[in-house]
C-alpha cells in the first residue's frame, strides 16, 4: 500500500467524483487535497504556492503525489522542499488547453499552453482519460514546444510520453420501466459556450415549431456564457421541459433514469463523464462523431449513435419512433460504458502508482 496525495485545483463536479470515487476504491491511501476558491484561473495563479504549502502540512509519509488539471505542476515542484520536489509526481490531465476551442477573447493564450507544456515535462508520468486527447497532445505538443519554446524539438519530444487511463465512472442503475408518453430528451452537460447550447436548443426551436412530440430534461450548471441559451430554451419549449439548471445528485440521477435521448452538440470534450453516466443509465445516445464521442459507443454500433453535421436531422427521425424501440441497443451500450466503472479500472490506477513508486525506489527521480 502507498501513500498517496492527490492534488485536485477544482474540487467540484466530475472532479471531486473521480477524487473519491479513486479514493474509496483504491488499496492505497489517498488523501485529497483541494485547491484554493474562485475558479480555475486563480487556481493557476495561486495553486503553486498553495499546494506546496498544503504539501508541508502533511506531516504524512508521502510516496507519490498525482496532480489533477488543471494545474501549475512544474511551479507546484519549484516552490516545495526538496523533501517533496524529489517525489514522483503523476499528471492526470482532464482537460488540457490544447484543441480547447477559441472563446470570445480568442483562442487560449500562450501563458496557458505553456503552463501545460510545462506540468507534462516536469511529471514522472502523464496521464489523459482519451485516446482522443494522447492524440491532439502528441501531435500539439512538438508544433508548439518548436514555435514558441525550444526551437528544434526532436530530441525534446522523444520523452514525451503520454498513456490513456479513463476517468472511472459512478455508474447509474437503469430503471425506466413506464414506456408512455413523448420521448425525453436529456441535456446533461454545462450551460457553457464551448458545449455549443446554441446548437442544442436551436434544433429543440425547430423541433417544437414542427409540432414533434418531445419533452426535454436540460440539466446543469449553467454558466454566464451559456445563460442566455438557458433562458431562450426555457421560453421555447414552456411545459415540455421537464426540470431545468443544476440539481442534487439525488435529482440528476432519477432524472437520468426516466430519460431516453442523452444529446451532445459539444465543440469540446475531452472524455465525457455526463454521457457516460447516461448511457449507463438506459439512456441512448446521440453524439458528436467527433472528439472523444465515439470511445464511449462500442464500434459497431458507432453509425447508430453518432451524427454529423446538424444535430437536428439525426434528431428528429428519432422523435418518429416508440420510445421502447430507441432502447433496442440498451445492453450493449451499458456493457460498453461498465469499462469504466471504478471496478474495472482502480486496478490500472493503483498498479500505474505502484510502478511508478517503485521505479522511483530504484533508480531515483524519473522526471524528465
Amino acid at each position: 500500500m502507498a501513500d498517496v496525495v492527490l492534488l485536485e485545483p477544482w474540487f467540484k463536479g466530475s472532479h471531486a467524483q473521480w477524487c473519491i470515487g479513486w479514493q474509496q476504491a483504491s488499496r492505497h491511501n489517498i488523501a485529497i487535497v483541494a485547491g484554493p476558491e474562485g475558479g480555475w484561473r486563480k487556481s493557476l495563479r495561486a495553486g503553486p504556492a498553495f499546494f506546496a504549502n498544503q504539501l508541508e502540512k502533511s506531516h504524512q509519509t508521502v510516496d507519490v503525489i498525482v496532480a489533477s488539471s488543471p494545474i501549475d505542476l512544474a511551479g507546484v515542484i519549484g516552490c516545495s522542499s526538496r523533501l517533496f520536489r524529489n517525489k514522483p509526481f503523476i499528471l492526470y490531465m482532464h482537460e488540457s488547453q490544447f484543441g480547447y476551442p477559441p472563446g470570445l477573447k480568442g483562442p487560449p493564450a500562450d501563458h496557458l499552453l505553456a503552463t501545460d507544456f510545462n506540468a507534462i515535462k516536469a511529471s514522472t508520468r502523464t496521464l489523459v482519460a482519451s485516446n482522443y486527447h494522447r492524440e491532439l497532445l502528441t501531435k500539439a505538443l512538438p508544433e508548439f514546444a518548436e514555435e514558441l519554446v525550444l526551437g528544434n524539438t526532436t530530441e525534446s519530444m522523444a520523452a514525451f510520453h503520454i498513456d490513456t487511463l479513463p476517468v472511472g465512472v459512478g455508474l447509474i442503475e437503469p430503471r425506466l420501466s413506464d414506456l408512455s408518453g413523448p420521448p425525453r430528451i436529456l441535456w446533461n452537460h454545462r450551460w457553457s459556450a464551448d458545449k455549443d447550447p446554441e446548437g442544442f436548443v436551436s434544433a429543440i426551436k425547430q423541433l417544437a415549431l414542427e409540432n414533434y412530440d418531445f419533452e426535454v430534461i436540460a440539466i446543469g450548471p449553467v454558466e454566464r456564457s451559456g445563460s442566455t441559451q438557458f433562458l431562450r430554451l426555457k421560453k421555447t419549449l414552456g411545459p415540455r421541459l421537464i426540470a431545468s439548471g443544476e440539481q442534487s445528485r439525488n435529482s440528476y440521477i432519477s432524472y437520468l433514469q426516466t430519460a431516453d435521448i442523452v444529446v451532445s452538440t459539444s465543440r469540446h470534450e475531452f472524455f465525457g463523464v455526463s454521457v457516460v453516466e447516461a448511457i449507463s443509465a438506459g439512456v441512448r445516445p446521440l453524439l458528436p462523431n467527433r472528439l472523444s464521442y465515439p470511445e464511449l459507443v462500442p464500434g459497431h454500433l458507432r453509425d447508430s449513435f453518432l451524427y454529423s453535421g446538424y444535430i437536428y436531422e439525426s434528431l428528429a427521425p428519432l422523435l418518429m419512433t416508440t420510445r421502447s424501440r430507441l432502447h433496442e441497443n440498451r445492453d450493449a451500450l451499458i456493457k460498453h460504458v461498465e469499462s469504466f466503472n471504478w471496478r474495472s479500472l482502480v486496478h490500472d490506477y493503483d498498479d500505474i502508482v505502484d510502478n511508478v513508486a517503485g521505479q522511483v525506489g530504484e533508480q531515483g527521480d524519473l522526471r524528465r
